[in-house]
């Protein structure tokens, strides 16, 4: 199988290492919701994720996508 690379900001992988801690059992949820300045409930979402698909599971699914109201390369060079 194929892996595929991803690109993670600042952020992400500090979140994902106060997720981790949580899943790990290092850290509570309402501790890690008021290092991430987040909701309690945020914070299970975001460790469901990560239990569930790993790290990949904190980064936005429209990440690396282009929009769907980008104009074509050839009408740009056209014009």
């Amino acid at each position: 199988m194929e892996q595929k690379r991803f690109l993670m900001s600042q952020r992400d992988i500090r979140d994902t290492k106060v997720i981790s801690k949580t899943v790990e059992g290092a850290m509570t949820t309402g501790e890690a919701a008021r290092v991430l300045k987040l909701s309690r409930r945020q914070v299970f979402r975001r460790k469901a994720r990560v239990t569930a698909s790993g790290p990949r599971g904190l980064i936005h699914g429209n990440k690396g996508r282009s929009p769907a109201t980008t104009t074509p390369e050839e009408l740009m060079q056209k014009g």
